[in-house]
């Protein structure tokens, strides 16, 4: 989900800036030199002053926008003409690029270009009031230092009445003033004669011929950066609000038994019913999962001394009836006698899995009771089958359906017509595979008392995990029943067979 919701945002962000209006991008260079007034003011060689990141700040400045914006003759603010520009520096050097982008190719060659030209307009008038400024500092330094010297000169002079002593001092001062002076006299001589051009455009910007990436990285990663955190937090309110098991894990851990099978989805259905694998597709990945179960179900059989196993699911439309059906022909294909009762008398599917008509079944064996004679044997094997009419589905396969629906289903599976059947079939097969109702429902519940052993089916994509956790606890109540479960409709794996 998380991947899935950053690559879906991602992609329609980017696909949204691929829709936009292209734009065209023109870079304009600028070769920018030291301002030579600065070294004036701190003793600095002019090459040691430039900063370019200084000038890269000053070329997005509004002051040089409001520059451009006069040359570009337009009624943008400086703000709204600073959204087209950016301004980079090719590493170790002094050059400023402009680039100006406009859905019009010459609206941008003139863009970056008034921008250069801003830039150094700016820096021109910075510089002249900067020189300006020092120039006028010099000369009244210069004019104090004369003044100073002046007077010292006035008390040094041979007719003054100044003392020895004080004309001594007046000629020391007059000196120093005198060489004050003169450095401050070549510092303004320098400023005179500095180069004050504040740069140059050493390439001008040309007219693009094809726009420019209309993908904007930046964009495109904030989409790839929203859409994982959409994908998290999505993530983790799915992970509150989906109350599905997940995987078999879970299942063998809420039940506290082991999951005897996982069962794929048959894709493809034929005939009858459509989901009895074992039938219709006997070679299929599906059928091959059942006959895993087999092998697992009849040696927990044997060890345990099982004859007789009921089919639950926690919910409606999870899989018992098909893995029920399915189980009962894989069990019948080992060699083994097995009969398949369709012991839901609510919502009966076993006669439909199989095609049989569903007249007289399980229901009415339970409403008339078991033939009894006083001193007589029941007849063979055959016979008896014929009386209670058994269907013979498959080689050692036998179905009785459930027959009409009545109107008590749990008190007659709670009867001791019940209890009789399944122990008079007990002796009769090796193994007996009731499909039931709903675990938690009362037809269930009383039947359970009656078998050696439950399976409960439950599915990969629809079961609940407190259902199962219900039908544990509700078991458990009837004592060590339940002997694993079935995870149907689990996620296909690849098996390795040998050729």
């Amino acid at each position: 989900m998380v991947a899935v919701l950053a690559l879906v945002i991602g992609g329609l962000v980017a696909v949204r800036s691929l829709q936009l209006t292209p734009v065209y991008e023109a870079t304009a260079s600028v070769l920018v030199r030291p301002l030579g007034a600065t070294s004036i003011e701190t003793g600095r060689r002019p090459d040691q002053i430039v900063s370019m990141a200084g000038e890269q700040r000053v070329m997005q400045s509004e002051a040089v926008a409001a520059i451009a914006g006069r040359k570009l003759g337009v009624a943008a603010t400086p703000p709204e003409l600073l959204e087209h520009v950016a301004v980079d520096v090719p590493a170790g050097s002094q050059i400023l690029r402009v680039h100006f982008r406009s859905a019009d190719p010459r609206t941008a060659q003139r863009g970056a270009d008034a921008f250069a030209q801003a830039f150094l307009a700016f820096r021109k008038e910075d510089v002249a009031r900067r020189v300006t400024n020092s120039r006028s500092s010099l000369q009244r330094q210069i004019a104090a230092l004369a003044a100073k010297k002046a007077r010292q000169d006035a008390i040094s002079a041979p007719d003054s009445s100044a003392t020895p002593e004080q004309r001594r001092s007046a000629l020391e001062l007059a000196d120093s003033y005198s060489k004050q002076q003169a450095d401050l006299e070549q510092q303004l001589a320098t400023l005179e004669q500095l180069n004050l051009s504040p740069g140059t455009v050493i390439e001008p910007a040309k007219l693009p011929t094809a726009a420019a990436s209309r993908l904007n990285p930046v964009r495109a990663g904030l989409g790839l950066l929203v859409g994982l955190v959409v994908g998290v937090l999505a993530a983790f309110v799915w992970d509150r609000i989906d109350t599905r098991l997940r995987g078999p894990g879970e299942l063998a851990e809420r039940l506290g038994r082991p999951v005897l099978g996982q069962i794929p989805w048959l894709r493809r259905r034929r005939r009858r019913g459509g989901g009895l694998a074992m039938v219709d597709q006997p070679e299929s990945a599906t059928a091959d999962a059942y006959r895993r179960l087999r092998a697992r179900l009849t040696e927990v059989a044997e060890r345990l001394e099982l004859t007789s196993i009921m089919v639950v699911s926690p919910g409606p439309g999870e899989g018992k009836s098909t893995t029920a059906a399915n189980l009962a022909v894989a069990v019948a294909e080992s060699g083994r006698e097995v009969l398949l009762v369709s012991a839901d008398l609510r919502r009966p599917t076993i006669h439909e899995l199989f095609g049989l008509p569903n007249t007289y079944g399980l229901s009415d064996i339970l409403l008339d009771g078991l033939p009894e004679t006083t001193g007589e044997s029941w007849p063979t094997d055959d016979r008896r089958r014929t009386l209670l009419q058994f269907w013979s589905a498959a080689p050692r396969l036998w179905v009785l359906v459930s027959g009409p629906s009545p109107q008590h289903p749990s008190t007659l599976l709670d009867s001791t017509t019940m209890r009789q059947f399944l122990k008079e079939q007990g002796d009769l097969f090796n193994l007996i595979v009731l499909d039931c109702p709903l675990a938690l429902a009362p037809d269930s519940l009383a039947l359970a008392s009656l078998v050696d052993g439950v399976l409960l089916v439950a599915d990969a994509k629809q079961t609940n995990r407190s259902a199962v956790s219900a039908v544990r606890d509700e078991l458990d109540h009837l004592g060590d029943k339940l002997i694993g479960s079935v995870l149907n409709r689990a996620p296909r794996r690849r098996q390795r067979f040998y050729a």
